[in-house]
């Protein structure tokens, strides 16, 4: 899928230099996890894919931050993301 595709590139570039273990070979290993999930349950498989891809998006911006930042705030980083 050329959009996965697009968005893997942009993570890459964001988790650049993430040294806590949530860097984006993390984010790849939760996306064949959510893909082999998503076979055996069902379920939307692009929703799928996305949602694996962003879900440390907020982990990331905390670093930044310096605070904890919930997943409700990194909406709009997965918006212009997206």
């Amino acid at each position: 899928m050329k959009i996965i595709e697009k968005l893997k590139s942009k993570l890459k570039d964001l988790f650049k230099g993430e040294n806590t273990g949530h860097d984006i070979s993390h984010l790849e290993r939760v996306l064949e996890n959510a893909i082999e999930i998503q076979r055996e349950e069902g379920g939307d498989l692009y929703v799928v894919m996305v949602s694996a891809l962003v879900h440390d998006v907020h982990r990331l911006m905390s670093g930044e931050k310096k605070r904890h930042v919930f997943p409700e705030e990194s909406l709009d980083v997965v918006k212009s993301l997206l």
